[in-house]
């Protein structure tokens, strides 16, 4: 299976609702700066799991992680493939 950017479709819920698979659809473009409310995950890199991603439990670490460190994840080491965005200030 193929891995796709999948970006949050929730506003200003719950953490645990940002490990729903359902709450996320499929982003079509590149990465980019993501909008307000600050620091939140709002784009994650996962395999496609039919219509939604799979978050696996590496992932789900990720934007657990996300939430206490408001960064984008992993954070280390330097140059490491970033699987979750986080929105930051404008």
């Amino acid at each position: 299976m193929a891995n796709l950017w999948y970006s949050y479709t929730g506003v200003n819920t719950p953490t645990s609702a940002y490990l729903i698979p359902s709450n996320y659809i499929q982003y079509v473009g590149t990465p980019v700066p993501c909008p307000p409310p600050q620091y939140r995950p709002c784009l994650i890199y996962a395999q496609a799991d039919g219509v939604f991603p799979n978050l696996t439990s590496k992932l789900r670490q990720y934007i657990v992680a996300g939430f206490i460190n408001s960064a984008n994840q992993p954070s280390s080491p330097v140059g490491a493939k970033i699987y979750l965005y986080v929105r930051r200030p404008l």
